[in-house]
This record gives C-alpha cells, structure tokens and sequence, in this order.
C-alpha cells in the first residue's frame, strides 16, 4: 500500500511538472509560437494543446501499473552488458 501511496504522489507530481512547466516555457512571443506550432499543426486549432493536458490528468496512478503489469515482463526483457576495453585499439567499434 506505501508504495502505491508513493506513485500516486509521483503521478500528481509529474502531471503537475508538465503542466506548470509548459506553461512556465512560454515566456515570449517566440516560445509561445514554438510550443503552440506543433499543436496547432494537428488540428489547426489551440484547442487541442487542451486535449493533449486533458489526456495527461485522466491517467491514474492504476492506469500506470495496468501498463507495467503487461508491459515491463521478463518475455520482453532485453539485457546488456557494457564493458570497457583495455586498450584503445578496437575504441569506436
């Protein structure tokens, strides 16, 4: 249940730092325009900059662990191992 309790928290955290820093970006007629242009180039409308922020508070911390329940499984699984070669003959190969 504590660590359910702390995605919850993590969850309303991150939706708040997409949320406030975005909007903190668009200090400038520039930036506006940058982070506006891309949305707008969906749908010709700011409306759905809304949209996008809507879908971002329907996501529940439930919604999240259903994806890594189905998702982040052993048959997916890709593992890698680095090393660090000795000498530098064979570096950038």
């Amino acid at each position: 249940m504590r660590s359910f309790t702390l995605l919850i928290f993590l969850v309303t955290a991150l939706k708040s730092n997409l949320k406030y820093g975005f909007a903190l970006s668009m200090d400038n007629s520039e930036a506006i325009a940058a982070a506006l242009a891309p949305y707008i180039a969906l749908r010709r409308t700011p409306e759905t900059l809304n949209k996008v922020y809507d879908l971002y508070a329907a996501i529940s911390a439930d919604d999240i662990q259903a994806m890594a329940r189905k998702y982040f499984i052993d048959r997916h699984r890709t593992i890698v191992t680095l090393s660090n070669k000795e000498d530098g003959k064979n570096a950038g190969q």
